[in-house]
């Protein structure tokens, strides 16, 4: 069994990516897993189902080859981006050092990472650890959801009307390929419901 990486999709344009099942893999009760957009393509596919199944299990049962197959495939790509999670997120503080390493052993991949297990990254800090200056990490935001943030990182936003968005805040265009604003900047950003 590998790890299995996507070459990219619709939005993200050739940016390869890695995702795990939607809602399993997330932080139970935050408000996105009952409209969460990811569902319907684990749904309707089953060879995307399998993939992100797959790559739970391994990051699961085998963390060791999980990290080691994207490794390899960051080593014999050399890709300028890489997107963790379209679907999923950072299951623990160990999964989220590894994603730190391998920005570190790859200082010419920009990565990428939104995520919702925000106690995860806290504690990653807080214990004393810095984040690569080539990865870079969104907390994902939602109305009345309490965002705990004590390290300043950029929030996400999904604009729908009810929001709070600050006026600093990057409108995506919605096409990560021609964008990569998010790849570059830890500038808080919002996108468009559709």
């Amino acid at each position: 069994m590998n790890t299995v990486i996507s070459k990219g999709n619709k939005k993200l344009g050739g940016i390869p990516n890695i995702s795990l099942p939607p809602v399993w893999s997330c932080v139970k009760g935050v408000p996105c897993s009952k409209g969460c957009y990811a569902l319907k393509a684990y749904r309707m596919y089953p060879n995307v189902k399998t993939a992100w199944n797959n790559n739970l299990a391994m990051a699961k049962t085998n963390r060791i080859k999980y990290f080691s197959d994207i490794n390899d495939f960051l080593k014999n790509k050399k890709p300028v981006y890489f997107r963790w999670h379209v679907a999923g997120d950072i299951l623990d503080v160990n999964y989220f050092r590894w994603m730190n390493d391998l920005a570190y052993m790859h200082p010419n991949t920009k990565f990428l990472s939104f995520t919702k297990n925000y106690k995860v990254v806290n504690e990653y800090v807080k214990n004393g650890n810095e984040i690569p200056e080539n990865l870079v990490v969104y907390y994902s935001a939602w109305p009345g959801y309490v965002i705990d943030n004590p390290y300043d990182f950029p929030i996400a936003f999904m604009q729908d009307g009810n929001e709070m968005i600050p006026d600093s805040a990057f409108k995506c265009p919605g096409s990560c390929e021609n964008c990569k604003h998010c790849f570059v900047t830890w500038q808080s950003v919002y996108f468009i419901k559709h």
